[in-house]
């Protein structure tokens, strides 16, 4: 199953020395943020422990860490459903309804970062684990059956999986002092 949620991300990171970190995130994404955006909301929050494995310093802005991250993700999905006591003859009613899904995941990861001093920061990173997943139906009337089977719209349904994450960000540096 992949997830590819279209989020503006707020992200900040503190040094607690020049080989450990801590990173709190909280992202958002909806309709009137990208347009292609298919959710009615999306909420993500992230908090990361990373270990720097090659140090940031002035004279080395690349630093490669290892880490684990816990994320949680609620999204409100839209779908649409089909009556399904309709004769093959009628034309079959519809039903708009929401699909709320939750995501808990623990992740360990191997990134890169580069930060330097007024110059705008890069980090990528790849990671995999595990995650719990509980979606639930929200309006949907009895008698109603999915129109299009994906992954999202799955009646009230928990379990835990396999999870992988992968991403890229660029952002500013606003640190008052170097790692």
């Amino acid at each position: 199953m992949v997830n590819i949620d279209p989020t503006i991300q707020f992200q900040a990171e503190y040094f607690l020395n020049s080989e450990n970190s801590f990173q709190l995130s909280y992202g958002f994404g909806a309709p009137d943020v990208f347009d292609q955006n298919k959710y009615i909301k999306a909420d993500i929050f992230r908090i990361e422990y990373k270990r720097y494995y090659k140090t940031i310093d002035m004279d080395n802005p690349w630093g490669t860490y290892f880490g684990g991250e816990l994320f949680y993700k609620n999204v409100l999905y839209p779908q649409t459903a089909v009556k399904t006591e309709e004769s093959p003859s009628k034309k079959p009613q519809t039903d708009d309804y929401t699909v709320n899904i939750n995501v808990t995941a623990f992740h360990l990861k191997y990134g890169k970062t580069f930060i330097k001093k007024g110059i705008p920061t890069f980090d990528f990173f790849i990671g995999a684990g595990v995650r719990y997943q509980y979606n639930f139906n929200q309006d949907l009337e009895a008698g109603y059956e999915f129109i299009y089977h994906t992954s999202f719209n799955r009646i009230a349904q928990k379990g835990i999986y396999p999870s992988a994450t992968l991403g890229i960000s660029l952002g500013m540096n606003g640190w008052s002092r170097y790692p």
